[in-house]
């Protein structure tokens, strides 16, 4: 699973836009209005697109977990987790990781799961 991270990671483009600086920014306006008391909606797509790259994350996993039977690059708890909580987990990895920043968004987003809920290997 590692080898496969590893891999993405080496593969991706250097020139692609979407890297963790994007996703902190995104994906901490989300958790910040959902700590909020008063959330400011006018920022509602930044965080809509966290929101929803969690979903297409989460949703791509389970693909590769269960229909494609191949490895999956992390194993949720039987009843899932929310957008919210994924976002938390991205955003909290990303800051204890800055100088990853620079890597693709989709590759940071997946190791921070696979940290958060790595998956058992069968013997």
């Amino acid at each position: 699973m590692k080898v496969i991270l590893i891999v993405l990671m080496l593969l991706l483009p250097a020139w692609c836009h979407a890297d963790g600086n994007e996703l902190l920014k995104r994906c901490d306006l989300l958790v910040s209005y959902m700590d909020s008391d008063k959330p400011d909606v006018s920022l509602s797509g930044e965080m809509m697109f966290c929101a929803g790259f969690m979903q297409g994350i989460t949703n791509m996993n389970l693909l590769y977990q269960q229909v494609l039977k191949s490895d999956a690059q992390f194993c949720l708890p039987e009843l899932g987790i929310s957008n919210g909580q994924a976002a938390r987990i991205v955003v909290k990895h990303l800051r204890d990781y800055p100088e990853e920043l620079h890597r693709n968004e989709f590759v940071l987003a997946i190791w921070a799961l696979n940290v958060a809920f790595p998956c058992k290997k069968e013997r």
